[in-house]
C-alpha cells in the first residue's frame, strides 16, 4: 500500500512542474523508438546538432540531416554501438566518435546492461544482476569536446546517457555553452536515481533560461528550449 501510495505522490508532483510552458512548433524525427522532438524555428542546413546515445539506433540524426539538412556529431563509446556504426553506410552530414559526455574529462566505468541483447551501457550497475560486467570507456565535458573537434557550437544537443544526464546538465549549466534546444531522457527510477533528481534537473534548466515545449507520454524524455 504505501508503495502504491508513493508512486501515486510521485506522479502528481512530477506533473505539477513537467508541463510543458511553451507553445512552438515542433516535429518529432526518428522512429517510434529513437525519434525525438525538434523545434522547427531557425533548424536548417548549417545547424548543428550533438547526439549523445547512439545505441543501435540513429533514426532521429538520419532524419535530422534528410529533413533539414543539418550537420550532426553522434556520440557513443559502447562496444556494440560503436562495432554497430562501423557497420553502416553513413551520410557525409553525420560524423561519429566513440566518446562520452561527462562532468570531466578521463575515463569512467560503465556497466553492461542486464539484458545482453540490449544495448546501452549505464552510469551504474543494475542491482543483482547476474553477468553485468564493466568497461572503461572515454569522456569528455561539452565544452572540450566542442575544442577537441574544432567545430561550431551545437544548436541543438541531445542527451540520452543512461543516467548521466543529471550531472551533464549541472556541468553545462557551469559552463558558458548554452545549445538553443535540450533534448534529453531522464533515468529516474533506475541507476538509483529517482524522481527528484529529475525535478532538480528541469528546475535547474528552467533557472537559466529553457522553456519545456515537448514531454513524451512516459515521462522522461523532454524537448527544451532557450526562446
Amino acid at each position: 500500500m504505501f508503495s502504491r501510495l508513493k508512486r501515486f505522490a510521485d506522479g502528481r508532483s512530477q506533473r505539477r512542474w513537467s508541463k510543458t510552458d511553451i507553445s512552438v512548433e515542433y516535429e518529432v524525427l526518428g522512429s517510434d523508438y529513437g525519434g525525438w522532438p525538434v523545434a522547427v524555428s531557425d533548424v536548417g542546413p548549417g545547424t548543428t546538432v550533438f547526439s549523445f546515445g547512439a545505441g543501435a539506433d540513429i533514426s532521429f540524426d538520419l532524419a535530422a540531416i534528410e529533413r533539414f539538412g543539418c550537420n550532426v556529431w553522434v556520440f557513443d563509446p559502447t562496444p556494440k554501438s560503436v562495432a554497430w556504426i562501423k557497420g553502416l553506410n553513413l551520410p557525409e552530414q553525420l560524423m561519429f566518435h566513440p566518446i562520452g559526455i561527462d562532468q570531466a574529462d578521463g575515463e569512467v566505468q560503465l556497466y553492461s546492461p542486464p539484458d545482453p541483447e540490449h544495448v546501452s551501457f549505464a552510469i551504474n550497475p543494475a542491482p543483482s544482476a547476474e553477468g553485468q560486467f564493466s568497461i572503461t570507456a572515454n569522456v569528455m565535458r561539452l565544452e572540450s569536446i566542442v575544442s577537441h573537434l574544432a567545430c561550431a557550437l551545437p544548436d541543438i544537443l541531445k542527451l540520452d546517457v543512461e543516467g548521466f544526464e543529471y550531472r551533464v546538465i549541472a556541468d553545462i549549466l557551469s559552463g558558458p555553452i548554452r545549445p538553443a534546444q535540450l533534448l534529453v531522457e531522464f533515468h529516474h527510477g533506475k541507476y538509483g536515481f529517482d524522481i527528484s533528481d529529475t525535478a532538480r534537473s528541469v528546475a535547474s534548466l528552467k533557472n537559466a533560461g529553457y522553456r519545456i515545449f515537448h514531454v513524451s507520454q512516459s515521462g522522461r524524455e523532454y524537448g527544451f528550449i532557450r526562446p
